[in-house]
């Protein structure tokens, strides 16, 4: 699926399940677009407890962690999702409106721009207009 389809795609599902195996360093402190297009779709999100998933989207109770090799952990985080009355109204309160189009955009008017351009209007147009 394209990666601009998935936010609306996702809103149909009950939450999103964002998990990895942290075999490495860049793996342990990953921080993924998956759980943010989760939350942005409006659904809880049930993510490997891994160190800034958990700051970002668990601890403050956008969903819940599991440890991502225990199939009972797993089991028990979506039954304490099941179990939560308030996990939507939490995660539509928190929920956003990506822009993640923007990016791209600034990217593309740096890499077009005239060198001489880059260190001067170029610059400061794209960090005028990045607000992320």
């Amino acid at each position: 699926m394209p990666s601009a389809d998935v936010v609306a795609a996702a809103r149909g599902a009950d939450a999103g399940i964002w998990s990895l195996m942290p075999v490495c360093k860049n793996f342990l402190y990953a921080l993924p677009n998956k759980p943010f297009e989760y939350v942005a779709a409006g659904i809880p999100v049930l993510a490997a407890e891994l160190p800034e998933v958990k700051r970002e989207i668990l601890d403050p109770g956008l969903g819940y962690g599991f440890s991502h090799s225990d199939p009972a952990s797993i089991a028990a985080a979506v039954a304490r999702l099941r179990a939560d009355p308030d996990i939507r109204r939490r995660v539509l309160d928190a929920r956003f409106e990506p822009d993640w189009p923007k990016p791209p955009a600034i990217y593309d008017a740096l890499c077009t721009a005239p060198t001489t351009a880059l260190l001067g209007s170029c610059i400061n147009q794209a960090k005028r207009e990045a607000h992320f």
